[in-house]
């Protein structure tokens, strides 16, 4: 394992000027190049939200989608990216007017405040290229991480996502940046760095609420790394404590809207486990056949999409939806919903880890299992062009294999995500952020594959080929 003095280092501080440059122009070149010719006029539902209540937020209305009086408030939606989007059209403000969106395809003339968020999440993509290179630096050789820094700026599902408003941009940002900032908190036990990842992590959780329990696995990493219980509760209970700070704000301004304790679970937030529990049964209803895809989707706006925020939290806490999913549950065949589930996990593995690699469908959406898609449609050569994508993402495996341990400060938020991938893989843009680790894992794989086959190595002088001295 190397030291936290190691970075600054192990190569000359020409190289590093050069080679952080060259990964960013490369990643930013290629993102303005999507930005420029793809989905220009564009967004998914999803975005239309964030879209409408970042322009209620500039206007002064309040954080509300809605696009008229009486704009109600809204919690159904982590605010970090809104505010992010705000941000950005506050600037626009300046030279215009941000106006709403009511459909999914607009004419950017119309909307420059949108062109010029694209282009900050350009910049904000190649950032993020920039610190997961600074990041494999404290492990690997400058050569091996130049190479890795370098393919992964071109790595196109993630590049794509400049062209979305959607917040896998700043999520993605936020994960390499507080996975290298608690990798220098490991490497050095440096406060500073504890204090970056803390806030790292609260602003992450008021991004995407799924991060809510990082902080347990922060201490888990904290007691392997140094050994020490005491040190350990130590800089949990202090990382907590910074982490509430940032959450508590929006917290609070749930309590007042709804005041009910348990809206903490949540960080405020009026998608409740109760209500994702409503729509994991209404879901597995589609899944057994038991019901039409329209009629999930009516009974989903009915239920939860469309309602009151006030009627979301009460029908959580009142225990609604509850007694709502158990009873679906009892309409169910358990045997089969278990055979199910099996089938779900590993459906889900390969959607939002191994097959959406490299692959982007037509409506910017990480494509599923397109192999399978191109065989069936008598593209050949884009079936073999997309089994090159498919062997170098389950190389992910042998590379992890070989250098989990090795890696292991710079891996929190590889390890907590990829659990989630049975619970979030039927959207495999959520899982876009740990998509660089896979990434990284593959070359690793595919490169000692090649030192040791082709070049006869032996592993201990492949190991010393790809660390640093």
């Amino acid at each position: 394992m190397t030291s936290d003095l190691n970075f600054g280092t192990y190569a000359n501080i020409v190289f590093v000027k050069k080679s952080v440059v060259a990964v960013f122009l490369i990643a930013l070149i290629i993102r303005l190049f999507l930005v420029s010719f793809f989905f220009k006029g564009y967004t998914k539902s999803d975005g239309i939200d964030y879209h409408n209540i970042a322009v209620n937020i500039v206007h002064g209305k309040g954080y509300s989608k809605e696009i008229r009086e009486p704009y109600r408030l809204y919690f159904f939606r982590e605010p970090m990216y809104p505010f992010f989007l705000a941000a950005i059209y506050s600037v626009w403000s300046i030279l215009g007017e941000s106006t709403y969106l009511d459909n999914n395809f607009y004419r950017q003339s119309d909307h420059p405040e949108i062109v010029l968020a694209k282009y900050f999440q350009s910049i904000l993509g190649a950032v993020t290229c920039v610190i997961f290179y600074l990041t494999i630096m404290l492990f690997l050789n400058k050569r091996v991480s130049l190479i890795i820094g370098v393919l992964f700026s071109a790595y196109i599902p993630l590049a794509v996502y400049s062209t979305q408003i959607m917040r896998e941009s700043l999520q993605t940002f936020l994960v390499v940046f507080l996975n290298y900032c608690f990798a220098r908190f490991l490497l050095s036990k440096r406060i500073e760095w504890i204090i970056l990842s803390s806030i790292l992590v609260g602003t992450l959780n008021l991004t995407l609420q799924i991060t809510i329990l990082l902080p347990v696995l922060m201490f888990g990493f904290i007691f392997i790394h140094f050994r020490s219980l005491e040190q350990s509760l130590k800089y949990f209970f202090f990382s907590t404590l910074i982490i509430i700070a940032v959450v508590f704000p929006w917290i609070i301004r749930a309590y007042t809207f709804y005041p009910d304790i348990r809206v903490a679970k949540t960080l405020g937030i009026s998608l409740t486990y109760e209500a994702n529990r409503y729509m994991l049964a209404l879901r597995t209803l589609r899944e057994n056949n038991l019901i039409s895809e329209d009629s999930l989707n009516n009974m989903l706006h009915k239920e939860i999409y469309d309602i009151d925020e006030h009627e979301k939290f009460r029908r959580s806490f009142t225990g609604y939806y509850r007694i709502e999913a158990d009873t679906i549950s009892k309409r169910l065949n358990e045997p089969l919903i278990s055979r199910r589930k099996i089938e779900k996990a590993i459906h889900n593995f390969r959607r939002s880890w191994i097959e959406s690699l490299w692959v982007i469908g037509k409506d910017g959406r990480l494509h599923e299992r397109p192999h399978q898609v191109y065989v069936a449609s008598g593209k050949y050569f884009m079936f073999f062009l997309s089994l090159t994508g498919l062997v170098f993402g389950y190389m992910a495996i042998p590379g992890m294999l070989l250098f989990f341990k090795r890696l292991f400060p710079a891996m929190l938020c590889f390890t907590y995500f990829i659990p989630l991938f049975y619970f979030i893989g039927d959207e495999p843009r959520r899982m876009l952020p740990v998509h660089a680790y896979i990434f990284l894992f593959s070359c690793l794989g595919i490169y000692c594959f090649y030192l040791a086959l082709v070049r006869k190595y032996s592993p201990s002088r492949v190991f010393d080929l790809l660390e640093i001295k």
